[in-house]
């Protein structure tokens, strides 16, 4: 069980994330619209918003533990999300340089 002032770092550190996939999903589809694209966002846009989603994958479990044993299976499962998040981050860096 975590006490108030690590479950309070820990729900920073996700707003943090959410902020910052909020931004860079907005300065992406931007970047689509737009006639001069810029090179960074163009390649590393859409694997920073996925590393965003999935570190917030990653900490959600641990924010949400209670003492019950029983209910580990949610978060067993938003790991593996998290884990696939991360390798479509991965894998979104090599297509994006593909297509160029």
């Amino acid at each position: 069980m975590l006490d108030k002032k690590t479950k309070l770092i820990i729900r920073s550190i996700i707003a943090v994330l959410l902020v910052g996939a909020i931004t860079f999903s907005v300065l992406f589809f931007i970047n689509l619209v737009k006639e001069e694209k810029i090179y960074w966002i163009t390649h590393f846009g859409a694997c920073i918003i996925l590393i965003f989603v999935s570190g917030i994958a990653f900490l959600l479990p641990v924010l949400n533990q209670t003492k019950y044993v029983g209910d580990g299976k949610g978060d067993s499962l938003m790991l593996i999300v998290g884990i696939l998040l991360f390798l479509t981050a991965l894998l979104s860096i090599g297509i994006s340089y593909m297509n160029n």
